[in-house]
């Protein structure tokens, strides 16, 4: 693990979550961008797109880690939504608000949804595998105390950047958890074994991401592209919902020992399982044969890409 703090002159960057959200995003735009032209779209709509595809998350993660963990902060100072720099970022409502925005920016745009769709989803799953990965560095998104062989302690002080100087004026997430139950004591520089869940998620999203691709080999076109993106929501979906039973750092639970959090998710994966399995829209009938010489249009024949 490596936290660390970064000093922006008189703003502090406390266990870096902003950066490795931005280095997410950043890798899932490098390679969406190459699959969007491999698959044919205009580069005039991929500016539009990333533009409201940012927007979307960065609202969306920004609702939800209010909604579902501090739900009385906006109350008390409603300011505090704009303080980017002090973390506070769910993915799971980035994901689903950047969809929302990437829908509209093909709408917008006038291009073709399931193709955006199938050229995308593969690269936010890749962006968050590596975003997860930044967690670890970081000590967030932690699990719960584990026995097991390859749980991990997590540091308490982070190491503050340009100076290089331990930071002890902030305690890691994990360590705070454990030290607030009396896990811990005031003289430990470390946090219980916890299991990490950050490597377990980054794992889970790489086998999805796989198994999108092999689907598009297996339906492409216009189906494919519909069910890559209800596999990205579905089964990001099903990855949290399962790993949310060994995370740590959530409130009590609501209904039937989950959280309300994870009734969310369970209705989002259902939801789309039931959508993928409603038929997409037919082929249109082949014309019967009449016998008689089709007749010739003047110029050239106009066709739809399919």
């Amino acid at each position: 693990m490596l936290p660390l703090t970064i000093s922006l002159g008189s703003r502090l960057m406390p266990f870096y979550e902003g950066l490795y959200f931005m280095i997410s995003f950043l890798v899932a735009g490098i390679w969406a961008a190459r699959r969007w032209r491999r698959a044919g779209l205009p580069d005039r709509a991929l500016e539009t797109f990333f533009l409201l595809v940012a927007l979307g998350a960065i609202l969306g993660a920004r609702l939800s880690h209010f909604i579902f963990w501090n739900p009385g902060v906006l109350l008390g100072d409603p300011l505090e939504f704009f303080r980017f720099w002090q973390g506070g970022l769910s993915v799971s409502g980035g994901i689903a608000f950047g969809a929302l925005g990437g829908y509209l920016a093909s709408r917008i745009a006038k291009v073709d949804f399931p193709t955006v769709a199938a050229a995308t989803a593969p690269a936010v799953l890749l962006g968050q595998a590596v975003g997860r990965i930044g967690c670890f560095l970081n000590g967030d998104a932690f699990g719960a105390p584990s026995s097991l062989p390859w749980a991990v302690a997590f540091p308490r002080y982070a190491l503050r950047l340009p100076s290089f100087r331990t930071d002890r004026s902030l305690s890691s997430f994990a360590w705070e958890w454990c030290s607030e139950r009396g896990l811990v004591g005031p003289e430990s520089a470390f946090s219980l074994p916890m299991h990490p869940t950050q490597l377990y998620e980054a794992a889970l999203d790489l086998i999805l991401l796989g198994l999108i691709l092999l689907l598009q080999r297996k339906k492409p076109g216009a189906q494919g592209g519909r069910l890559s993106l209800l596999g990205l929501l579905g089964g990001y979906s099903v990855i949290r919902f399962s790993l949310e039973f060994l995370r740590a750092d959530h409130d009590g639970t609501a209904l039937l020992g989950m959280t309300v959090f994870q009734l969310v998710l369970l209705a989002t994966a259902l939801a789309c399982a039931a959508l993928a399995f409603l038929p997409g829209k037919a082929a249109p009938a082949p014309a019967k044969a009449s016998g008689k010489p089709a007749a010739q249009g003047k110029g050239k024949a106009k066709g739809r890409r399919r």
